[in-house]
């Protein structure tokens, strides 16, 4: 009997572990429910407060990270002074 020892035999053997550990879809499924409540209660918490919020902070929580911010000067661009 061969031993493989190449990436693909350890992703098997991985997987033919996980499966056999009874403990290990429980885990599963319970960070699955865990990581949807909490995204859940984050949500219904921003919701719940978006009508207490000012302009500012509205603007700051709807931004687009990948657009550059017209108040700050462009590190990549030479400062034009």
């Amino acid at each position: 009997m061969s031993t493989r020892l190449d990436f693909v035999g350890i992703v098997r053997a991985e997987w033919t572990k996980f499966r056999s550990v009874r403990s290990s879809v429980a885990a599963l499924i319970l960070l699955v429910v865990i990581s949807v409540g909490f995204t859940g209660m984050i949500l219904a918490l921003t919701v719940s407060q978006w009508d207490q919020v000012d302009d500012a902070q509205r603007q700051q929580s709807m931004a687009d990270p990948t657009r550059p911010d017209p108040t700050r000067p462009d590190p990549t661009r030479p400062d034009p002074t």
